[in-house]
């Protein structure tokens, strides 16, 4: 028994199961089935490759060298529905995080393209529109390549995409305006997309002022001189990006001492349990602020001393924000020696008194004191 079919022009024949011996004729293409016996059933795949869209219609026979009682049933013809290159169907959808943002701080953008089918598709492309005031800092993707075509444009290539094959994008960005982040992205392809509902996804990110607020600290001297001035010097500085509103510096003292004089460079101070607080007001990005605190130690031991600065806005880096510092308060000595010798003229091996005297100016006894006193004979 044989197969016979027939191919459309447009149709080409790549290879068959179930038969064997295929070969083409005036008439078509003629396939060895075999012997089939009576009451049995043979199942036969044609594998083609159709070169246009639409309903194609293939008629086919079966032939045997033995009568057919009925040969109506012998031959038909089968319809092959061939989809358009138009059918496929590419979706992107967008995610953004954090949903709010530190102005100045990374923005992560991820694209994940998605080809619903039913054919792959060929040279996917996906364009994205970055927010206004974005710089791109980095881009990761599962494929293909990018590059950008503006400041605030992003292409990417990611070449062919199977059928339910996915492709990831994850592009960070800094945002330097406050106020609503907007980004756009649209996947295409070289094959028309019917379905272009999907194509597009979009998202918002609220962007929130930001200022890097730091504060450093320099003690003098160190330790400290008991009943003598300690200065702290505090530096307060504004690294941006954004201005700083209503800050203030508190800061804790503790140990025995009096308060001498504070010297702000702006702003004023007043007296705040258990210390001073430092109203600075605003400073501009990248300006800083000083303050010289200077101490009288009145009581031996340690003076703690502890300073936290906050604005109106919020801080990216809040671990810069505080600073602290342990003073230990010292006594000292001053030690000073002066020399009372006998008025002139001195008698020849005749004793002569001389009196050293060794005072302490300090504020300490010391420890331990030596003295040391030579003479030397003139040479006549």
């Amino acid at each position: 028994m044989d197969l016979v079919y027939a191919l459309p022009a447009d149709v080409e024949f790549v290879a068959a199961e179930g038969v064997s011996d295929c070969t083409v004729e005036a008439t078509g293409h003629r396939c060895r089935v075999g012997d089939l016996p009576a009451g049995n059933t043979v199942d036969v795949t044609l594998i083609l490759r159709p070169a246009v869209s639409g309903t194609l219609i293939i008629p086919v026979a079966f032939t045997s060298m033995e009568a057919d009682l009925d040969p109506a049933n012998q031959s038909g013809e089968v319809p092959l529905e061939v989809p358009a290159a138009s059918d496929t169907d590419l979706a992107l959808a967008c995610t953004a995080e954090p949903a709010v943002v530190l102005n100045g701080e990374a923005l992560h953008l991820t694209l994940v393209a998605r080809n619903e089918g039913p054919r792959p598709a060929e040279a996917a492309r996906v364009v994205s529109q970055l927010p206004a005031k974005a710089v791109l800092e980095d881009v990761e993707l599962s494929q293909g390549e990018w590059s950008a075509t503006a400041p605030d444009l992003v292409e990417i290539l990611l070449g062919r995409l199977e059928v339910g094959a996915t492709a990831t994008m994850t592009l960070t960005v800094r945002v330097a305006a406050n106020g609503t982040a907007s980004h756009t992205a649209r996947i295409s392809s070289t094959q028309p997309d019917e379905n272009d509902a999907n194509n597009e996804c979009s998202t918002q990110t609220q962007v929130v002022p930001a200022a890097d607020l730091r504060v450093t600290k320099t003690v003098s001297p160190d330790p400290a001189i008991l009943d003598e001035p300690l200065h702290l010097f505090i530096t307060v500085t504004n690294q941006g990006p954004n201005r700083a509103t209503g800050v203030h510096l508190d800061e804790t003292l503790i140990g025995t001492f009096e308060i001498l004089r504070m010297t702000p460079s702006q702003g004023f101070w007043r007296l705040e349990t258990p210390g001073v607080q430092w109203q600075i007001g605003t400073l501009e990005p990248q300006a800083a602020a000083t303050l010289d605190l200077v101490l009288l130690a009145s009581e031996l031991g340690a003076i703690t001393n502890h300073s936290a600065v906050v604005a109106d806005q919020a801080d990216p880096h809040p671990e810069n924000n505080v600073v602290a510092r342990v003073t230990e308060v010292q006594r000292t000595g001053d030690l000073s020696l002066t020399l009372d010798a006998p008025a002139p003229p001195l008698i020849l091996e005749q004793p002569a008194p001389y009196r050293f005297t060794v005072r302490n100016r300090g504020n300490s006894r010391p420890r331990r004191s030596c003295s040391a006193i030579s003479s030397h004979r003139p040479s006549n």
